[in-house]
């Protein structure tokens, strides 16, 4: 049978590119300690502290489900793939290995259709040097689905030599796992692969400098200390749907690998609330050692525009921001911190991972989820970072917005943040119910709004 590797080039989405877990297995002078990671994926939430931002090439998706870690396309195209960064890094200097679980149930019948799944390894300074190992399934030379594993390693983006297991599995489920590991005596990258509750079968080996050393096939990767290993987990297909449970990872580990070294956002990160008008709101970022000073940027409407935080460069890993006051709240907020060395060369960049909002007015009360009954007063509360409020404009809905009707209209010059409501009488209990809040200026201009964040309930 054809190989997934034949079948596929390494250029663009396949192969490299696909790759959905990066590792930068980065050194520095001094050497970080070494440690383990790993990730059962039991809690389905990214750990963010393990795992970097998503990215997406087609309609592949990754998702966190069952305890597991599922790839997934609704809506296939000719090459659909999904990946997420590893956080870690690990050393050229020292010994290091990664593996993962992985589990293929598909069942094609159209021709040429391919999914795999697996770990990726390049050259993260020139990513033509490459190596995959994965799972994949196959019906190239038409169906039935043949599953097996796959190895393929490349230098200058020339295939030097690979290895394929060829048939392990038809149309059912094949479970396995591969493993990378990289010997920093001889500069040899192993692989392994196991499968149906076996034990680890050597894969194949490959030098990646002059020494040479590999089984399969060698190639002067030209690195040394100060240079990086970068690492993907990856879900891969071609014209096909994949559905949930088909296709996954688990237990991701790690041995060997070290603190990350890329420029990263700590805060805001997102899903903070940012009031508007503070002093000094602290943005705060890591950075590698070569990173000497940073530009700071900050966009209210999801990256489509982008505004200096501060002119020029700021020092340090932090940064007191005199956050700006809107005209409205800005739900879609994300920051922006890039590096750069001592010669003005850029050297890394991050942007939250997902937007922030900067609040200019917050109601507070009632916000969603309460119970009242018709004749009673609660208090509605919020709170306002607005210059002065000429008055103040109060709303409720029964039917979740699609009609409002005013409670008030309330001078309030001191803004005191709270309005005594008396609950309308109603025959019939309502269930999508919210208040809104305007505060306007002398002229009638609106300052800001908010409404209640979810819908609360009025009986009769």
């Amino acid at each position: 049978m054809k190989s997934i590797a034949e079948a596929r080039s390494h250029g663009g989405i396949n192969t490299v590119a696909v790759a959905v877990v990066t590792v930068c297995l980065v050194l520095f002078s001094g050497h970080a300690l070494a440690t383990d990671i790993s990730d059962n994926f039991d809690d389905n939430v990214k750990n963010k502290a393990i795992w970097g931002k998503d990215s997406i090439y087609g309609y592949g998706v990754l998702t966190e489900i069952n305890n597991r870690l599922e790839y997934t396309v609704a809506t296939p195209t000719a090459e659909d793939a999904a990946k997420r960064r590893l956080i870690a890094s690990g050393p050229y200097h020292t010994d290091w290995q990664a593996q993962i679980d992985l589990y293929n149930n598909t069942n094609m019948t159209g021709n040429n259709q391919v999914n795999s799944f697996g770990i990726d390894l390049f050259h993260c300074e020139d990513s033509n040097d490459w190596l995959y190992a994965e799972l994949y399934a196959s019906t190239y030379g038409g169906p039935p689905t043949r599953k097996g594993f796959s190895l393929w390693f490349a230098t200058n983006d020339v295939p030097a030599g690979g290895n394929d297991t060829g048939e392990l599995a038809g149309t059912g489920l094949l479970t396995g796992a591969v493993q990378i590991a990289f010997n920093s005596t001889a500069k040899v990258i192993s692989v392994s692969y196991k499968y149906s509750g076996g034990g680890w079968i050597p894969f194949g080996s490959f030098g990646v400098s002059l020494a040479g050393g590999g089984s399969i096939a060698n190639g002067n990767w030209q690195m040394s200390d100060s240079h990086q290993f970068c690492m993907k987990v990856y879900g891969y297909s071609e014209h096909m749907a994949v559905g949930s449970g088909k296709m996954y990872g688990d237990n991701f580990a790690a041995t060997g690998v070290v603190a990350p070294v890329t420029t990263r956002i700590l805060q805001p990160n997102g899903g903070e609330s940012v009031a508007a008008g503070n002093p000094a709101y602290p943005i705060m970022w890591e950075a590698p050692a070569a990173a000497t000073k940073f530009k700071l940027k900050y966009s209210v409407d999801n990256g489509t525009t982008w505004q200096a935080v501060v002119p020029g460069f700021v020092t340090g890993t932090s940064y007191d921001w005199p956050v700006p006051i809107p005209t409205n709240n800005k739900k879609q907020c994300l920051v922006k911190v890039i590096g750069f060395n001592d010669s003005n060369v850029k050297v890394g960049a991050d942007t939250s991972d997902a937007p922030f909002t900067i609040e200019v007015l917050k109601l507070s009360y009632p916000d969603g989820g309460e119970a009242f009954t018709s004749g009673e007063q609660p208090i509605i509360t919020w709170a306002s970072n607005i210059p002065p409020v000429d008055h103040v404009v109060l709303s409720y809905t029964l039917n979740n917005g699609l009609i409002w009707k005013k409670i008030d209209t309330t001078s309030d010059p001191l803004d005191d943040g709270s309005f005594t409501w008396t609950v309308p009488t109603l025959g019939n209990p309502k269930t999508k119910c919210k208040v809104k809040i305007v505060l306007k200026n002398a002229a009638g201009q609106t300052l800001g709004s908010d409404l209640s964040d979810a819908v609360f309930t009025i009986n009769p």
